[in-house]
């Protein structure tokens, strides 16, 4: 079963290519050996398996997952404004990777308020990744709020919050979700990196 469920993946990401071909490739193995791999005749090995899932960037997590079972990911480390596209593209990877169904439910444990929220081209969203890039990076210099200018990410962006907004998601906020960033905004206007009417702005 598994084995059929990850050819599946494998057809997805190939499109017209020959499922034989590509597979004898890189697996180095003949044409016949591929075949009676894709035609469930062989098994793949532990070895092949994984050697395909990392080939094509196929998450194991589905294969495994189940009603009595909890695998967690860890996202990948941020410490530059450079590594967002990849945290953004991975979080996309994610939910793609999710075996998600209409009878699923997704619980959101909010310390902070969920970056989803702040996916957009508004201050609010410069101001998180501001302050994201300031506490994850130790080589950071403080520079005033109006002069960062973060990355484009806008189509990775878009599209997971698209894909948030899809599923059937239960928050659970308590009253540090919103504190921290009312902290955050006192902090760099205190400091000085962060202007009165920009605080009001982010604040509205």
């Amino acid at each position: 079963m598994h084995q059929e469920r990850l050819l599946k993946e494998i057809r997805k990401k190939i499109g017209d290519k020959s499922l034989n071909d590509e597979i004898a490739n890189i697996l180095n193995i003949s044409y016949d050996a591929a075949h009676r791999r894709t035609s469930l005749k062989a098994k793949f090995s532990f070895e092949e398996g994984l050697e395909l899932a990392k080939y094509y960037q196929i998450s194991l997590n589905q294969f495994i997952t189940s009603d009595q079972q909890i695998v967690v990911q860890k996202t990948t480390a941020v410490t530059e404004t450079n590594d967002l596209q990849s945290f953004f593209q991975n979080n996309l990877n994610v939910f793609e990777n999710l075996p998600l169904s209409d009878g699923m439910t997704i619980y959101y444990s909010a310390k902070d308020i969920p970056f989803f929220y702040t996916l957009s081209d508004t201050l609010l969203s410069r101001f998180k990744i501001y302050v994201w890039m300031n506490l994850l990076n130790s080589k950071q210099v403080f520079i005033p709020f109006l002069q960062f200018s973060p990355p484009d990410s806008e189509p990775n962006t878009k599209e997971l919050r698209k894909k948030y907004e899809e599923q059937n998601v239960v928050e659970l906020w308590n009253d540090m979700t919103v504190s921290s960033i009312l902290q955050q905004i006192l902090f760099y206007y205190e400091t000085g990196l962060l202007k009165k009417n920009e605080a009001e702005i982010i604040l509205n």
